[in-house]
């Protein structure tokens, strides 16, 4: 969910934008259950980061895989590898405050510190599900820089097509093996090479027609081009279910990719429109720590109304009013989290 590469200022804000738009969307998804807008969110909402990180991906920029290779160690696992740890620590505070110190705690906490290093899918990170993305995202981008090297169009489509068919075999009930054992959610990262081709094949063209102010009319066209996008997706969701790329439920591969696309053409068309909102530009620039952060405030808040009220997760997250609180609640957490953050950052250095 970062972007590698230095844009101008006024394409580095738009794609901010649409990340700060597609965080906040990640945010509201995990805060509810509630249908059918659950499977509409999760019908592109991820896929969107793998775009753009497509969109911002220059491979010539680094003289050897080797130097990449490090240059994305210390940007994306060494930063995952802290939170991950972060997030043991807490989930075993949980534990023990819902539970007491008992041996289950403490295999808990033994699974979990083991699973930091293995990630293997969503559902597998049971002390921060959504940083399962960073590992995976770091397996693409390693494939992908060997990928870009193939000058031959026809080459690289296949080559592209045959990773995106079997991440999605794999992923599938018709496999023979459980490629889900496999670490860093491997299948997932084949399945999604396609979406970040989509945003690198795109990345010239996309990025001069999403720069600049738009006038009158065409921000009216841009509205009703949104409005269809996201009515396509609509119609994919009706059809294609409940899917989530973390856990490697794909349902129909083609139909996913059409609302993955669909749906973060969308969210460009708005980010286009959007992008003089600072909070939105906050949320897209601090991406990264509002993701290894916000499923930790959910669980602290969770956690305490169990405690507290007695009630049961579903109480919760199948209402509308109480999940708008906990979103508005891990948002604000969550922005604190990243300002404190920075105020670090900026003392270290």
């Amino acid at each position: 969910m970062m972007a590698d590469t230095k844009l101008t200022a006024t394409r580095n804000r738009i794609i901010d934008t649409a990340k700060g738009l597609g965080m906040i969307l990640i945010v509201f998804a995990h805060a509810n259950y509630i249908e059918p807008g659950l499977s509409f969110l999760y019908s592109f909402h991820l896929p969107l980061f793998f775009i753009l990180s497509g969109l911002v991906f220059k491979p010539e920029r680094y003289d050897s895989f080797s130097v990449f290779f490090k240059k994305r160690l210390k940007s994306l696992i060494l930063p995952y590898l802290i939170f991950a740890a972060l997030s043991v620590g807490v989930q075993a505070l949980l534990d023990i405050w819902e539970q007491g110190f008992s041996v289950r705690v403490l295999k808990n906490f033994l699974y979990n510190g083991g699973e930091i290093f293995i990630a293997r899918y969503s559902q597998t990170m049971r002390f921060n599900i959504p940083l399962w993305f960073v590992p995976c995202l770091f397996v693409l981008e390693c494939m992908y820089f060997w990928l870009a090297k193939i000058k031959n169009r026809a080459l690289f489509g296949g080559a592209v097509l045959a990773l995106v068919c079997f991440g999605w075999f794999a992923c599938s009930p018709y496999c023979f093996f459980d490629f889900s054992v496999l670490p860093w959610n491997f299948a997932a990262a084949c399945f999604s090479v396609g979406f970040f081709a989509v945003g690198h094949l795109c990345q010239g063209k996309l990025l001069e027609k999403i720069s600049g102010q738009p006038s009158l009319t065409k921000r009216l066209i841009m509205i009703a081009s949104a409005a269809l996008c996201f009515a396509g997706v609509l119609i994919v969701r009706h059809y294609n279910g409940h899917i989530s790329i973390g856990s490697q439920a794909l349902n129909n591969g083609l139909l996913l990719y059409l609302s993955a696309i669909w749906g973060s053409m969308g969210v460009l068309l708005l980010a286009q429109l959007l992008s003089r909102s600072r909070i939105l530009n906050f949320f897209g620039r601090e991406s990264f720590c509002i993701m290894a952060t916000h499923h930790l405030f959910l669980n602290i808040i969770l956690a305490g109304y169990q405690q507290f009220r007695g009630g049961k997760i579903q109480d919760i997250l199948l209402s509308w009013p109480k999940s708008l609180l906990v979103f508005v609640a891990i948002l604000l957490g969550s922005g604190l989290c990243t300002i404190v953050t920075m105020r670090i950052k900026k003392i270290r250095h």
